[in-house]
């Protein structure tokens, strides 16, 4: 389980590298909830995702994002096929770093992980977290 994960959240973080959007939005399962700086928002179809990470997107290129470092945290088995998955994110800028963490709630579908809820909130790296770039 972890390895697949891990490899999910690199696809994950590459994504965000890339600007991708669509590919980002590919990594929730609809429906799903996301709590970050714009508030709490559910999110039913893939355009409306799409459009929310164009957006996160266009941002972060306009703080000069230069890459993220990814380190995970704790992972914490919910059933069967869902996780809790504690991730801190160091973001590279042109200002230096900004660190925040997310919570994830992820869920296995025919092997295939996919995230049905991500809460952003403020928080430093732990030592305990291990880099996965």
């Amino acid at each position: 389980m972890s390895t697949k994960l891990t490899e999910f959240f690199k696809s994950y973080k590459q994504a965000f590298d890339q600007f991708n959007s669509e590919n980002i939005a590919l990594h929730y399962k609809l429906p799903c909830i996301i709590l970050d700086l714009n508030g709490f928002n559910s999110y039913n179809s893939l355009d409306r995702l799409v459009a929310k990470f164009s957006i996160n997107c266009k941002s972060m290129k306009d703080m000069a994002y230069c890459g993220s470092e990814l380190l995970m945290g704790e992972i914490k088995p919910l059933t069967t096929h869902t996780v809790s998955v504690d991730i801190g994110w160091r973001v590279k800028l042109a200002t230096g770093p900004y660190d925040f963490r997310t919570l994830y709630l992820c869920h296995q579908e025919n092997e295939n992980w996919q995230i049905f809820s991500a809460v952003v909130y403020t928080g430093g790296l732990s030592e305990n977290m291990k880099s996965i770039n």
